[in-house]
């Protein structure tokens, strides 16, 4: 029994979390509109660093709290060498649509 809480946890210590989300403002279309445009943006970007391959993107309207849904988003766009470790591409995505970080 006690081995098995000793690989528990170390099993639980060897796992990390990335979050890449940072919060852009946009104006002149919708939330909606936005985050469509981010999600494509970033699916379709091609790094200069030929290596990295896309891992995920993401974009909620909204600021931390949930807020302000129609000005902001929390979005992050996601390469990885490795297929583990996230690099972030969301200054590039965020030039492309028009994004600007908070």
């Amino acid at each position: 029994m006690r081995s098995a809480l000793v690989a528990l946890a170390a099993l639980v210590s060897a796992t990390a979390a990335f979050d890449l989300r940072e919060l852009y403002t946009f104006s002149g279309e919708s939330s909606a509109d936005f985050c469509a445009a981010w999600n494509d943006a970033c699916t379709n970007y091609k790094p200069s660093d030929t290596s990295l391959f896309f891992l995920d993107t993401a974009c909620r309207p909204g600021d931390f709290q949930g807020q302000h849904t129609d000005t902001e988003a929390l979005a992050s766009c996601a390469f990885t060498q490795d297929g583990h470790v996230p690099i972030s591409e969301n200054d590039a995505i965020a030039s492309e649509v028009g994004g600007t970080l908070v």
